[in-house]
């Protein structure tokens, strides 16, 4: 599993912030993802195994990783992507950075 040295973990710490990854869950170009799918292979990277995507690697690095509530929000597939990008955009409002685990700014199409 890949990981970052402590210091580089520390700097992307979000203090104050209870949400430590925003992410979306699409039923993928077949149709087979879906968001149980999505979860099941971040939990299965937890425990070592190859990810199916980075997403949220930081995650397990912290100490208390087992704890972590796991919430979500069921939105139509068209409004994924933008949903997203909305929170992202909230969130740095909010705290001026990402959150903790996510290292990219999700965008609209065009944006």
């Amino acid at each position: 599993m890949p990981t970052l040295a402590p210091e580089a973990l520390a700097a992307e710490w979000v203090e104050g912030a209870d949400v430590l990854y925003i992410g979306k869950a699409g039923p993928g170009s077949k149709g087979n993802r879906g968001l149980r799918r999505q979860i099941q292979e971040f939990f299965d990277f937890g425990q070592g195994k190859p990810p199916g995507h980075w997403d949220g690697r930081l995650i397990w690095q912290l100490a208390d990783a087992d704890s972590l509530i796991v919430a979500w929000k069921e939105l139509p597939a068209e409004q994924l992507t933008l949903a997203e990008a909305s929170y992202h955009a909230g969130f740095r409002q909010e705290y001026g950075r990402l959150p903790f685990a996510n290292l990219v700014q999700a965008r609209t199409k065009g944006n």
